[in-house]
């Protein structure tokens, strides 16, 4: 087991290649395979085991299913930095298979192993199998989601429909016509397996058309679900209005900085989007529109880290 992990950077000493100085990579999750009677990764034979959690830096824990085992231990190797292999687990092998679960210290290595020793019950004859884990290295992305579409409505939850500012994305309170109204705006994001979202903007990129208040006015914030398509009335039960305010001067441009929540909720499967409206009170303060055709002109701007 002496081959290096892909992207591993290596020197040569003039004898054999060897880590560079500091040159750790972060492993994370991956499936590790029986080895079968050849000692190769397989997936043909019935005994399968799992690497959870493997993070340089923190401890970790490895589960390790025995089906098709009965009895033995696992075995648990990292490549220390002098490239040699070194066991620092053993967990016990349930008899007739089962689950075995092992947590340790921080382990500075960018390869792992699992050996199975002591087999008596397997389809193969070999009663010693290793597999390697493959490691992956950790990634920070930001990337721009863009609105799908937008519904404003009015103080009563119906629908606010037409032409012109009917069309716009309304928040707040101007009159006893529209009352004190809010909007829903569909956004759709995606993150690999096991993303880890560091930030989230809502970003008003030249979209916004009106403040009552010359000087500006407040941006209410909050977010909703399990609505994909525009629902005919505002949905009380599915949104949480109101989780952010931020004064904001007179501008086509605004930011609002929601991490705080949103860096949660928007890998929710549920999560649909942003919400802005109603108004804490009628205060003109917090009434606003945006242009006609908003669609194009807010996004979700998110910055993750991810494993690859």
């Amino acid at each position: 087991m002496t081959s290096y992990a892909p992207g591993t950077i290596r020197v040569w000493d003039g004898a054999v290649w060897r880590f560079a100085p500091g040159d750790w990579q972060a492993p994370t999750y991956e499936s590790i395979k029986d080895g079968g009677s050849s000692g190769l990764i397989s997936t043909t034979t019935t005994c399968t085991k799992s690497a959870t959690s493997i993070h340089k830096g923190s401890s970790f824990t490895l589960t390790a299913s025995t089906t098709g085992r009965n009895g033995g231990n696992i075995e648990f190797y990292y490549f220390s930095s002098s490239s040699t292999w070194v066991k620092f687990a053993t967990a016990a092998a349930p008899p007739g298979g089962g689950t075995a679960t092992i947590s340790t210290s921080p382990v500075a290595s960018t390869k792992f192993y699992a050996k199975f020793t002591g087999s008596t019950t397997h389809a193969s004859s070999s009663s010693a199998e290793t597999a390697m884990v493959t490691v992956q290295t950790q990634k920070t992305t930001t990337v721009n989601f863009p609105v799908g579409w937008t519904q404003a409505y009015n103080g009563a939850g119906n629908k606010i429909s037409g032409t012109g500012h009917d069309g716009a994305v309304h928040q707040g309170y101007y009159s006893g016509t529209h009352g004190n109204r809010k909007s829903l705006l569909y956004f759709n994001p995606s993150f690999p397996a096991g993303a880890v979202v560091s930030k989230v903007i809502f970003d008003c990129n030249a979209g916004w058309a009106y403040w009552s208040d010359k000087a500006g006015g407040v941006a209410v914030v909050g977010d909703f679900y399990n609505q994909t398509t525009k629902p005919s009335s505002w949905n009380t039960a599915d949104t949480v209005p109101n989780r952010t305010r931020k004064d904001l001067t007179y501008s086509s441009y605004f930011e609002v900085d929601i991490t705080s929540w949103a860096a949660t909720v928007i890998t929710y499967s549920s999560f649909c989007g942003i919400t802005l409206g109603p108004g804490p009170s009628t205060n003109p303060g917090y009434f606003g529109y945006s242009v006609d055709s908003p669609a194009g002109n807010f996004l979700l701007r998110v910055t993750y880290s991810y494993w690859s």
